[in-house]
């Protein structure tokens, strides 16, 4: 089972990469307007490197999900029917 913890990382780290990306790649739009070719193009390869990064942490938040689904017990109708109800208990103290 993976931790709940690696789950939250990954899925922290999607949202920041993402937007990371997506900054990146406009910040190299706004630079190569103004006429600066190399620093476009060092962000351009920077949002790049930052655009496999999601796409390794989406490979690795699918395998974490398939992991829980695949070792985590089913939790279904099922699972709380098989348990008994339990008897009032008497709050009085009398046997």
């Amino acid at each position: 089972m993976v931790s709940r913890r690696l789950l939250t990382i990954l899925i922290a780290a999607f949202a920041c990469l993402a937007v990371a990306f997506a900054l990146l790649l406009s910040m190299s739009a706004l630079v190569d307007a103004l006429g600066d070719e190399l620093g476009a193009t060092v962000l351009r390869w920077v949002a790049c490197g930052c655009g496999l990064l999601v796409a390794v942490d989406l490979i690795l938040l699918l395998v974490a999900l398939g992991l829980n689904a695949i070792y985590d017990p089913p939790h279904g109708d099922s699972h709380h029917a098989a348990r008994q109800p339990r008897e009032p208990q008497d709050r009085t103290g009398a046997p």
